[in-house]
C-alpha cells in the first residue's frame, strides 16, 4: 500500500504521453517504450509523487516538527451517501475531500489515507513554506532526506497546478 499523489492541474506533456501509451497495442514493441516515457515524464515534471506507507509516516512526523500540518478532523461523511448519475464525485463528497482546516496548512487526515483527498493550492503553499524554512537534517532522519527533499519540491510545485489528489 502506498500513496499516489497527483497534481490536479494540467501537465500537458504528461497527459499527451499517457494518451499515446494508451493508444498503442499492448503487445506492440512500442508499448513498453511509450509507457516508460510516460512514467519518466510523470516523475521528472513534478506531476506525481509516490510514497509507500512506511515513508509517509516519517514525512508526516517531519511536517509536524515544521508546524506544517493542520489537526482539524475532516467533516462527517454524508449519510445517506449521495450518488451521481455519472462517474463524477458528488459535490457533498467533494466538499469533504477538499475541506479547509482551521489553519492554512494541509490537514493531517489528508495524509492518513489514500481516499482521494484534495490538497488545495493554498494548503500546499502554506505547508511548503513552513517546511522549506527548515533544514532537512533538523526534522528527518538522514536516510529519509532524499524522500523529504522530493516531497518538499513536489508541494512547492502543487499550487501552480490546482492542488493535488491523494490516492
Amino acid at each position: 500500500m502506498g500513496y499516489d499523489i497527483y497534481c490536479r492541474g494540467p501537465h500537458l506533456d504528461v497527459q499527451e504521453a499517457r494518451q499515446t501509451a494508451l493508444g498503442i497495442d499492448r503487445d506492440s514493441p512500442e508499448s513498453l517504450k511509450a509507457w516508460e516515457r510516460y512514467w519518466e515524464l510523470e516523475r521528472t515534471t513534478g506531476a506525481y509523487f509516490r510514497v509507500n506507507i512506511f515513508g509517509m509516516g516519517p514525512l508526516v512526523e517531519a511536517m509536524e516538527k515544521c508546524g506544517a500540518l493542520d489537526s482539524t478532523p475532516h467533516p462527517p461523511w454524508p449519510d445517506p451517501w449521495p450518488t451521481t448519475t455519472d462517474d463524477s464525485v458528488h459535490p457533498d463528497v467533494l466538499a469533504i475531500l477538499a475541506y479547509e482546516g482551521e489553519t492554512p496548512f494541509i490537514p493531517v487526515s489528508k495524509l492518513g489515507s489514500n481516499d482521494g483527498w484534495i490538497i488545495t493550492p493554498k494548503q500546499a503553499k502554506a505547508s511548503h513554506e513552513a517546511m522549506d524554512a527548515f533544514a532537512a537534517e533538523e526534522v528527518i532522519e538522514s536516510d529519509m532526506i532524499p524522500l523529504w527533499d522530493q516531497w518538499v519540491h513536489f508541494l512547492g510545485h502543487v499550487p501552480e497546478h490546482d492542488g493535488a489528489e491523494v490516492h
